[in-house]
């Protein structure tokens, strides 16, 4: 295609750059394309984005539970759930901010398994959330 990005455009060697390097050689289960992508694409993206995800949910979740500090632990996952998984704002901010930050051979991978990356995708975001906040 005419108009198709190359695997080694500028936009991509960027992208990679910036990601932090993980140490996730252990875990990486090389023939199952799905558990490689989450850990040399997801979760990188995740670590980068953390911050981010820190901001959103003080300044969109914990302002409108003004208690949340005197809530049980499990009052906040169920809130952190509910939020993540149910408010779309959230949810397309969040996957924005994650699809935003990939290469277009990425986004490729992305959208042939995006039913099973975004279920994998929101189970990182809550429990990264739930063990911060």
């Amino acid at each position: 295609m005419e108009n198709e990005m190359p695997a080694n455009s500028e936009r991509s060697i960027s992208l990679i750059a910036i990601r932090p390097i993980l140490d996730l050689s252990k875990e990486v289960v090389e023939n199952d394309n799905l558990a490689a992508f989450q850990f040399h694409v997801l979760r990188p993206i995740l670590k980068l984005q953390h911050d981010f995800f820190l901001w959103l949910a003080e300044t969109k979740l914990i302002v409108t539970h003004p208690d949340w500090k005197f809530y049980s632990d499990q009052r906040k996952r169920e809130l952190i759930s509910s939020w993540v998984s149910k408010d779309l704002n959230i949810k397309k901010l969040i996957e924005g901010s994650i699809i935003s930050l990939m290469t277009i051979e990425e986004l490729r991978f992305y959208q042939l398994n995006e039913k099973e990356i975004q279920k994998r995708l929101k189970a990182f975001v809550i429990e990264r959330l739930r063990l911060a906040l």
